[in-house]
């Protein structure tokens, strides 16, 4: 099921393409039944309309969708955030998670908002986001 939201997520550029994408993924035989059309629909409708990320769908942003940033180092060849939105020098990357809350989890998004910081970007913030339980945390770039 995560990786089904996962789908739905990374599709959606603005709020009005959840009921667009929500429908090629029903074509396309992912989404099975009107009742898990209408479960993910509920869910990510909320999740969306949440205050902290109604910008994030909306024209305020150019919108870089599981993007690949490349990196000089070996350490770091490549990394692929969730949701990367860019304002001018102002960035905001999102990485969705569809699991319980992990220590983990902050690291990764620290490695994304260093990587755009070094890409030039002045104001970087990062956010984790729990779909499952449409919890929107902030993370400090420490």
């Amino acid at each position: 099921d995560g990786e089904l939201l996962h789908l739905v997520m990374s599709g959606i550029n603005r709020a009005e393409d959840l009921t667009k994408v929500l429908d090629r993924l029903t074509i396309e035989g992912l989404i099975a039944s009107e009742e898990d059309y209408n479960r993910i629909k509920n869910l990510v409708g909320k999740a969306i309309s949440d205050p902290k990320a109604q910008d994030w769908f909306s024209d305020k942003y150019k919108l870089y969708n599981e993007c690949t940033i490349l990196v000089s180092n070996n350490k770091e060849a490549a990394r692929r955030p969730d949701r990367v939105m860019i304002n001018g020098k102002e960035a905001i990357v999102v990485d969705y998670k569809f699991a319980k809350e992990s220590d983990e989890y902050p690291e990764q998004v620290r490695r994304y908002m260093r990587l755009l910081t070094q890409m030039g970007y002045e104001n970087v913030r990062g956010y984790l986001w729990y779909v499952y339980k449409n919890k929107i945390e902030e993370v400090k770039n420490i």
